[in-house]
């Protein structure tokens, strides 16, 4: 017995101390023998096999009553899990009723959870309520995209102050986030904050020099959010006429970059109507041409040497035939 008793001592120090170093309880096999040996060792304690002073109920009870709290706590996540799936697999379908329902019964059993209002934002009969939900979104999952969600809506109601409000959030979050700036500032241009504008340009400046856009995961995609600051910063009638042409220059270097590699590289899988990276998909891809033909047009019409004149109309030229053939997919 002693032996066999030291013997798991020194097992259990070992893989004590080794977990200091590497975790394997999470191993399932490694976790079951640890615990396993460390009840084998209890009971080969000096007093393993004395009577027990606490009575056999309490015991007993002191034992399952944690088991019962497990079980109902188990059969709580199994009706919760079972509603999220039926109303993201209704919502996939196209079965809009169903997706409601599932997802107000969510809402009623598991308020914290944020599946509901994503849900119930989606399929709402209307502005206001779809606003509603999204703002208990944000609530629960404060993430950037939720956060740029509910701020576009409060843009498409005409509440451009609350949109910008909303947009704040990211500050504190994600202050380098580029597509919540360059929504920032499409609704302080529109509402002509040009000071305010020019300081989130700037700030998406400091972006573009930072680890952040030049240290990517995947380098094959290239950011675009900053080309079109600058174009629509430039279009924007705020700026002389030098400084709109190198904006649009500087934005045609980023959008000749993203059409060489990004949609170069995506364009066989664009074409069967998929994206081949995350947020690039053949709709996003069109609309970001649009702005890069738009960008090297109006640059081709407003440089000044004749070099930079044909750089912009082969750039021109160059996503033309990119749109036409995705177009043509």
């Amino acid at each position: 017995r002693q032996l066999l008793l030291a013997g798991i001592i020194g097992s259990v120090a070992a893989v004590g101390a080794h977990n200091f170093i590497d975790s394997d309880w999470w191993h399932y096999g490694i976790g079951v023998s640890f615990f396993v040996l460390m009840g084998l060792a209890l009971q080969l304690a000096s007093d393993g096999s004395s009577p027990e002073i606490l009575a056999t109920m309490p015991r007993k009870a002191s034992v399952l009553f944690p088991c019962w709290i497990a079980a109902i706590g188990l059969a709580y996540m199994m009706w919760v899990d079972g509603l999220e799936n039926q109303a993201r697999a209704a919502l996939m379908a196209g079965d809009v009723a169903t997706a409601r329902s599932a997802a107000q019964q969510l809402a009623g059993i598991a308020p914290s959870n944020p599946e509901a209002p994503r849900i119930l934002g989606i399929v709402a009969n209307d502005a206001a309520e779809g606003k509603r939900w999204s703002t208990r979104l944000v609530e629960l999952e404060p993430n950037t995209q939720n956060i740029r969600t509910l701020a576009r809506i409060h843009a498409a109601s005409g509440e451009q102050s609350d949109a910008l409000r909303t947009l704040q959030m990211l500050d504190r979050r994600d202050p380098f986030n580029l597509p919540g700036l360059l929504l920032r500032l499409a609704l302080q241009l529109d509402a002509e904050m040009v000071e305010e504008a020019e300081k989130t340009l700037n700030r998406m400046f400091e972006a573009e020099a930072s680890p952040y856009v030049q240290v990517r995961a995947i380098p094959e995609i290239v950011p675009t959010e900053i080309a079109e600051a600058r174009t629509r910063f430039a279009l924007s009638g705020q700026v002389d006429a030098a400084m709109q042409v190198k904006l649009l220059s500087d934005a045609l270097t980023i959008w000749l970059n993203y059409a060489n590699t990004t949609v170069t590289l995506s364009m066989p899988v664009l074409k069967t109507g998929q994206g081949l990276y995350p947020g690039e998909d053949p709709d996003s891809v069109r609309r970001k041409l649009g702005w890069a033909k738009n960008a090297a047009g109006e640059l081709k019409s407003r440089a000044q040497s004749a070099e930079e004149r044909t750089r912009a109309g082969a750039a021109e030229a160059k996503f033309d035939g990119l749109l036409s053939e995705l177009g043509g997919a």
